[in-house]
């Protein structure tokens, strides 16, 4: 008895009508190949792999000729690839087949075609902020599909796809102007839009690939700009006594000061907000939207840092340091290189030169202070976080006890050039 009972388990599992969606993310993985159909059309099938994977499959036969076949249309995934994305394609299959009566015709796509898909996909999707992903996205449009988007999809199963791609792409630049930042778009869209393709069974492999992965060594760069900056201690403290005696607006002269404290993006630096401060933990918590990444960025508070603060007062604004022209802004960058300029260092630095000052004092002083490279790229730049293993409350603990060493020790090199004063 038991045993037909398992046996008809079995056979129910491997011959289940999908109806909805909970029914696949619930399949359970058995370790052999299974075929499932789909209530809402009779050639859709799903097949749950022996590891796992569930792929949608459109499974079709000519009752006149007997003729059969299967295409893959592209593997499951919540939110992406689901019951109704496949549904419609194999609709589209389905006609195709019975207004041509053969099976043996393939349904030809152009690179123009796969982007449309691609594009319309990604428009549905929840996890993206749309806004800012169709200006790239139109600007990506114009620069590739007059390139390639008339490139049959079967052509870029070729071998020699990559080196197509890469001349193609080589079109758009020039010595004097080589679109650096666009090419890198282009390139990173063509990736995601292969991928696609790959997710859809149209081709095997991604040509593109090759491409991002070795962008700089195989693309024209554009010229490192490298901003004026002071390292020469003696010249820095000339640079913080007149600064000192600055008789400017206080929040620019402020601001000048938290730059040099805390050595920031200009960005960073002006638009910091008072609900970010915590006098009482002694920190300032740049927000992860702020800065483009998923977790918060957290820089030590000094008493130096605090003076600075407090004399500044809260304003209504909510920005540390506000505009003087209109109080709902923050500062400008270009209102801090005038003032810079007004001091007659306009030659030896900018604001954002304030960067290379701190890291090449610092590692000039990091043997005698054990500072290592690591820490003070960190303490810096939030983009570097993923070099430690920050995942462990134990490195997480020892990582920002390290920076503030830094920054107490920064705070009070800045202090014996004059700084306090």
């Amino acid at each position: 008895y038991w045993m037909h009972e398992i046996k008809n388990t079995i056979r129910k599992n491997r011959d289940m009508v999908i109806t909805k969606e909970e029914q696949i993310q619930k399949l359970p993985v058995s370790g052999k190949k299974q075929m499932h159909s789909l209530a809402c059309l009779k050639e859709l099938k799903l097949i749950l792999t022996s590891s796992g994977a569930k792929i949608f499959k459109f499974r079709y036969e000519n009752k006149l000729t007997g003729d059969r076949t299967t295409k893959t249309l592209g593997e499951y995934r919540q939110g992406v690839y689901s019951i109704k994305e496949a549904r419609n394609d194999a609709i589209k299959l389905l006609m195709h087949y019975q207004e041509t009566g053969s099976i043996h015709k393939e349904i030809e796509l152009n690179y123009s075609d796969l982007w449309t898909q691609w594009r319309k996909q990604r428009a549905s999707r929840t996890d993206i902020k749309h806004s800012s992903d169709e200006s790239t996205l139109n600007l990506v449009e114009r620069c590739i599909l007059p390139l390639i988007g008339n490139i049959m999809l079967k052509n870029f199963n070729d071998a020699k796809t990559t080196d197509m791609l890469l001349t193609q792409f080589k079109k758009l630049q020039t010595p004097d102007n080589p679109r650096t930042e666009t090419l890198r778009k282009c390139v990173r869209y063509l990736r995601m839009s292969l991928d696609f393709a790959i997710m859809k069974g149209y081709l095997k492999t991604n040509p593109a690939d090759i491409i991002g992965k070795n962008f700089k060594s195989l693309m024209v760069q554009k010229p490192t700009k490298h901003f004026r900056a002071i390292t020469d201690p003696e010249i820095l403290k000339e640079f913080i006594a007149c600064v000192n005696s600055y008789c400017g607006d206080v929040s620019i002269l402020n601001c000048l000061k938290w730059q040099m404290l805390y050595a920031l993006r200009s960005q960073n630096a002006r638009n910091i907000s008072w609900d970010e401060i915590d006098f009482n933990k002694k920190i300032w918590t740049i927000p992860a939207e702020k800065i483009k990444m998923t977790q918060d960025f957290i820089i030590p508070l000094t008493d130096t840092a605090i003076r600075i603060l407090k004399e500044q007062g809260v304003k209504k604004s909510g920005y540390v340091f506000e505009s003087g022209i209109s109080k709902t802004r923050m500062l400008s960058e270009n209102t801090l290189n005038q003032a810079i300029k007004r001091i007659g260092f306009g030659d030896q630095t900018v604001s954002h030169g304030f960067r290379t000052t701190f890291l090449t004092i610092a590692d000039e002083n990091s043997i005698s202070q054990g500072f290592s490279d690591k820490i003070l790229s960190l303490c810096i730049d939030h983009r570097l976080r993923h070099a430690v293993a920050s995942d462990k409350a134990y490195n997480r603990a020892k990582f920002e006890s390290e920076k503030r060493r830094v920054f107490e020790w920064w705070h009070g090199y800045l202090g014996e050039l004059g700084f306090n004063k």
